[in-house]
């Protein structure tokens, strides 16, 4: 604190305090020297009583050597604050969601989609340095620093500044802080869900901290009609598998914790399903769409043998993207049609899947890279011939690799009903239950095809317009 204090010039007990209480949430303090008129940029989060390594405190008593002699007038960090949140953003919409690096897909669509654009300011739910910076630099182009922690939006009660507020839900654990939020948010009326899916049973378990018999209870209220079905399964997995069969989602659950009617969802078969779930005259489902990146320059991977063609999917793999017959039709394009093909996959929890799930034929035309970076996954679909994404019983995902591949003019086999309807013509899809030799035939057919041009549709489709259509939630 001393050290803070002395590079900050703060003199007054008043101003220890604010600093002490503020000092973590302020993302970004411009400082302009009077004498020299030249601006700096100070990382308002809080160096002290946070366990780092030795590179970072290295990092950071070579930061404040130089903020030191950089600033020649005392900064009162309250201030600072005043300024900017004393005002009332009515042309702004608060996104609230996670962001990288956290390793989930939404918060890649986050970052590309909020951060850094004039029309937003994104709350997220960490108190690092270097995740909040790096959630910063992900997407900077447009240099503007629109990033802020969940902390500064309760705590000041920021809701009131906003003409709208988005809450980003996925279906994992990294969304439930904005759960969270969203059932303490006051302006219900101008609040809206942003669901990426709609069996979010998953995210309202882990919200009741795994306490089966509270989901037990959230369930017989707000779905009576069906508790009989389910009242018997007194574990996660059995209760999860045969609240999907019989069609409970949880999204009904989502809505009654939050209060929000309002929902946006990025496909048809997610708005059909929470037009199911939810029988309420002030219900709004917003349907748009899932951008489509421009990645189209995007450099191939050069670390892979060229002596055979690479059939891949992404992601985390399992039993519900059916992963394993994915991998069988690699082999029949071996063994059958004399096709001499490896399935490469990319994505997260791939070694202990590929180590335990997948048979030795199976393993011996694989090729894995597990938890990449983001450019190196990017590289490694730009690899692939073509790319296999399904799912068993889709409900309503939202598939960013295929949105990526598209972005990257690559070919993509799906299931019928697994992404929105408008785009499954640009797809090769497949009828459900879906086989391994039905796989194989598509596959067959697709490598002889001319590689497709989604450059209109990327153009269309893309960040920018999304992110305008958002901005003007009303």
């Amino acid at each position: 604190m001393k050290i803070i204090k002395q590079m900050l010039g703060i003199t007054t007990k008043e101003e220890a305090n604010v600093i002490k209480k503020y000092f973590l949430w302020i993302p970004l303090i411009t400082i302009v020297n009077k004498r020299t008129k030249r601006k700096i940029y100070l990382l308002g989060i809080r160096l002290f009583n946070i366990k780092k390594s030795n590179k970072e405190k290295e990092t950071i008593i070579q930061y404040r050597y130089e903020a030191k002699n950089e600033i020649d007038a005392r900064l009162t960090i309250y201030e600072s604050l005043q300024k900017y949140f004393s005002l009332k953003h009515d042309g702004k919409v608060a996104v609230i969601g996670v962001l990288p690096p956290e390793n989930t897909g939404i918060a890649l669509f986050n970052a590309s989609l909020f951060a850094n654009r004039k029309y937003f300011d994104c709350f997220t739910n960490t108190y690092s340095l270097s995740k909040l910076f790096y959630a910063y630099s992900f997407n900077n182009s447009n240099d503007i620093f629109n990033i802020y922690t969940t902390g500064i939006y309760k705590d000041l009660d920021l809701s009131s500044k906003y003409k709208s507020k988005i809450f980003v839900l996925g279906n994992s654990y990294h969304n439930v802080p904005y759960l969270q939020l969203a059932t303490t948010e006051k302006d219900k009326k101008n609040s809206w869900l942003h669901i990426h899916e709609a069996n979010l049973l998953s995210l309202f378990f882990n919200y009741l901290n795994k306490d089966i018999k509270a989901l037990h209870k959230w369930i017989s209220v707000c779905y009576p009609e069906k508790y009989d079905l389910l009242k018997h399964f007194k574990t996660w997995e059995t209760l999860a598998a045969n609240a999907k069969y019989h069609g409970l989602y949880g999204v009904r659950l989502i809505k009654t914790a939050t209060g929000i009617n309002n929902f946006i969802v990025n496909n048809d078969v997610c708005e059909k399903i929470v037009l199911n779930e939810i029988n309420d005259d002030d219900l709004v489902v917003k349907k748009l769409f899932l951008p489509f990146p421009d990645l189209k320059n995007v450099k191939p991977y050069a670390g892979l043998p060229n002596d055979c063609i690479y059939i891949a999917s992404w992601g985390i793999p399992g039993g519900s993207k059916l992963t394993h017959l994915v991998a069988d039709a690699v082999c029949l394009l071996n063994e059958k049609f004399n096709i001499p093909a490896k399935l490469l996959l990319g994505g997260y929890s791939l070694t202990n899947y590929c180590t335990y799930d997948l048979s030795e034929r199976q393993k011996a035309n694989l090729v894995y890279f597990d938890s990449p970076s983001d450019d190196e996954l990017f590289s490694l679909m730009k690899r692939a011939e073509i790319s296999v994404q399904l799912r068993e019983h889709p409900h309503g995902e939202s598939s960013g690799p295929i949105s990526q591949l598209f972005g990257m003019n690559k070919k993509v086999i799906t299931n019928e009903g697994f992404i929105d309807s408008e785009f499954e013509k640009y797809c090769y899809v497949l009828p459900i239950p879906v086989t391994a030799e039905a796989l194989a035939l598509k596959l067959k057919k697709a490598l002889v095809d001319n590689d497709p041009n989604y450059d209109k549709l990327v153009q269309h489709y893309s960040f920018d317009n999304l992110a305008q259509e958002l901005a003007n939630l009303s």
